[in-house]
């Protein structure tokens, strides 16, 4: 048996000593190359109208600035056989990762983030689509847009912009954080994360899926708020929807401060739902082990709160 071991043990040595001189090679054998991935910098510059943004890139955080007297660009930090191509298509300003490298290539003691950054002139656009493997997003407040489409899977999204009409942000693991700004329609979905709004006005619906990690939500305006989750804190304050509040959770607490929706309907199987709502509902509640404190209200929508486990208290502000 140690002799089995012993040599699946020099396998290993041997096999992580080829990697390592194939990254090596592919670093022209300079150990400086090898810290810094052959980063260099590179500009494109754009002379074609657009309205329309489409960027696919991978492991690069991704930003917007306004145009200032160097014009429409965008500038890249890249690797050397990991760029990007530039062009646009049909009123569509497309900017895709062109990945040659080998599999060993990727090999690196890089520790520091590509990034690019898109200059763009003070205006409106009718779209911003984004795919990005491992990287952040940020957007910010100089722009107006239609509809923005963010996918990414290990990164943080940082939006300020505006929407005339869909707000959508998927991430696998990573935070989503939006701030003062307007949608039409709002789809936030995180697997592994957090998720924070302040100061958001959505003319119709916010929806929010979060498997694991917390929710935090302060002065939103809504006409529907939707959320689902499986395990995290929800904590919501200055929330109001003119229709309904549809809540779920599996484990985790949910907390209101001067929160309030036409109907509400909370669903969680471990934890507590307490805080406080600015107008009487007529309440409905179950838990199975519990305590329940809700006020003796005849009168306004309804608020039904079913929990497993977990107390349900539940306050009226003035």
């Amino acid at each position: 048996m140690k002799k089995v071991i012993g040599i699946l043990l020099v396998i290993v040595i041997v096999v992580g000593f080829v990697i390592f001189l194939l990254a090596f090679a592919s670093a022209g054998f300079s150990f400086t190359n090898m810290v810094n991935g052959n980063a260099e910098t590179n500009t494109y510059a754009v002379s074609a109208e657009f309205d329309k943004i489409d960027i696919s890139t991978s492991e690069t955080d991704v930003t917007f600035m306004l145009a200032d007297a160097e014009g429409i660009r965008v500038v890249c930090t890249e690797r050397s056989k990991m760029k990007h191509t530039v062009t646009v298509e049909d009123g569509t300003l497309k900017v895709i990762a062109v990945d040659e490298r080998k599999w060993y290539e990727r090999i690196s003691f890089f520790s520091g983030a590509l990034r690019m950054t898109v200059y763009l002139p003070s205006k409106v656009f009718a779209s911003l689509k984004i795919e990005d493997s491992t990287g952040d997003v940020s957007i910010p407040k100089d722009f107006l847009f239609g509809n923005i489409d963010v996918t990414a899977s290990t990164g943080d999204v940082d939006c300020r912009a505006s929407v005339t009409e869909l707000l959508k942000i998927s991430i696998s693991t990573g935070s989503i954080y939006i701030k003062e700004l307007t949608a039409e329609k709002m789809a936030l979905s995180v697997s592994t994360g957090k998720v924070t709004a302040e100061s958001v006005t959505c003319n119709s619906e916010i929806s929010i899926d979060v498997s694991t990690g917390k929710t935090t939500l302060t002065d939103l305006t809504c006409q529907t708020f939707v959320t689902s989750g499986s395990t995290g804190q929800l904590v919501m304050k200055d929330v109001v929807a003119t229709d309904n509040f549809t809540i779920e959770r599996s484990t985790g607490n949910i907390r209101f401060d001067h929160c309030d929706a036409g109907d509400i309907s909370i669903k969680t199987s471990t934890g507590d739902v307490s805080g406080t709502l600015r107008s009487g509902k007529i309440f409905v509640t179950r838990t199975s082990t519990g305590i329940i404190r809700v006020p003796d209200s005849i009168t306004g929508g309804r608020c039904e709160i079913s929990t497993s486990t977990g107390d349900i208290e539940i306050g009226i502000s003035e």
